[in-house]
């Protein structure tokens, strides 16, 4: 089983945000990358790559990714 660790830019220019961890698990690697390629995408207005409207939950729309981190767990 994998989780999914999040760290989301709050400001982008101080490089302040927070860490998350998505409550959905993964049975694969695979899957869990597959997870964040299908959530994500250019963003509009700042630099950086953007969670769509489909993340879960709703606090990560349009949040700047900082880092996603696919970790095992047991």
């Amino acid at each position: 089983m994998f989780e999914l660790l999040i760290f989301l830019f709050v400001d982008i220019n101080t490089y302040m945000g927070n860490f998350y961890t998505l409550k959905q698990k993964f049975n694969t690697y695979h899957e869990c990358v597959e997870y964040v390629e299908q959530h994500r995408s250019d963003s509009l207005g700042e630099v950086g790559q953007v969670f769509t409207l489909t993340a879960q939950p709703l606090i990560f729309e349009g949040r700047i990714i900082g880092l996603t981190y696919c970790k095992p767990i047991s």
